[in-house]
């Protein structure tokens, strides 16, 4: 699989973690989702409390930190997204071993 980097105007499956990139801030991991349904139910209920159902399930750019994360938009949108790599095989988890 050949990764490269790809305009945010094509975007990725819904939540699907990716490596973004913007040129001020470099390369980062997030994903293209909403809160409804990439957040813990109690973490929705939360959000629920102070946004609109449309925000809730509004398709968006995330980002993830040590920090935790947050949604990107204006001029904090990345401007390309990649696929993340395969993990290398001899690393890969097996079970029966």
């Amino acid at each position: 699989m050949e990764n490269k980097w790809i305009p945010v105007s094509n975007p990725p499956e819904k939540f699907q973690d990716v490596i973004l990139f913007r040129e001020d801030a470099g390369v980062f991991s997030g994903f293209y989702g909403n809160y409804a349904e990439c957040l813990p139910d109690s973490m929705v209920d939360e959000y629920a409390k102070h946004l609109s159902e449309d925000e809730l399930f509004e398709i968006r750019w995330f980002y993830y930190s040590l920090e935790g994360g947050g949604f990107l938009e204006l001029d904090l949108l990345p401007t390309h997204w990649m696929q993340l790599p395969q993990e290398p095989k001899d690393l890969q988890f097996n079970p029966t071993e």
